[in-house]
C-alpha cells in the first residue's frame, strides 16, 4: 500500500497477530496461521492483504475486492465476497490503523547504541524510550513512553 520508497514494511505477518493488534473478531472455521504481506484499500486489495469497510457507500467496492481478510461491522458482513475472511469489529476504521501500524510502525527512539536489541516487530514501543544494547523485548509487549530498559533486560 505505502511507497516503498518513503516506508520499510515490515512482516508478513500471520491472521493472529493482525486481530490481537486490532482488537477484531475472527470466525473458529479460519485459520490465524494464515499469512498477511501488507494493507491495502478494498479495491486494490489481494489475496494477502487486508483491508476494511467503515463507509456503507463503499458496500459495492467491498463486494467485489479480492482482499483476503476485511475488517468490517457486524451488520455488514453478510456482504462480504467468497473468499474474504470477515474481521468484526464496531471500529472498522480504528482496527486497520491498527493493523497498518503493524506493517507499518513509526520509528521508535531507541538508544543509537542499541543496534544488538532484537524487538520483536508487534511490540510497541512507547515516545522518548531508552533501550540498551543486548535488551529483548517480545511479542506483543507495550513500553510506555519515557522507559528505560537496561543492558541485557529481557521482557516478555
Amino acid at each position: 500500500m505505502a511507497d516503498p520508497r518513503f516506508f520499510d514494511r515490515k512482516g508478513p505477518f500471520t491472521l493472529g497477530d493482525i486481530i490481537s493488534v486490532a482488537g477484531a473478531s475472527l470466525s473458529s472455521e479460519n485459520d490465524p496461521n494464515r499469512i498477511f504481506d501488507d494493507v491495502a484499500p478494498l479495491s486494490g486489495a489481494t489475496a494477502r492483504n487486508v483491508t476494511f469497510l467503515e463507509n456503507p457507500k463503499y458496500i459495492g467496492a467491498f463486494k467485489k475486492t479480492h482482499a483476503g481478510a476485511c475488517f468490517v461491522n457486524q451488520r455488514n458482513a453478510p456482504e462480504a465476497p467468497d473468499g474474504t475472511i470477515v474481521l468484526t469489529t464496531e471500529t472498522p476504521y480504528r482496527a486497520f490503523a491498527l493493523a497498518a501500524g503493524l506493517f507499518y510502525p513509526a520509528d521508535p527512539a531507541i538508544d543509537a547504541n542499541a543496534n544488538n536489541s532484537p524487538i520483536h516487530p508487534t511490540a510497541r514501543i512507547g515516545e522518548n524510550c531508552s533501550i540498551a544494547p543486548s535488551a529483548v523485548i517480545g511479542a506483543h509487549v507495550d513500553i510506555g513512553d519515557g522507559s528505560r530498559i537496561g543492558t541485557n533486560v529481557c521482557i516478555k
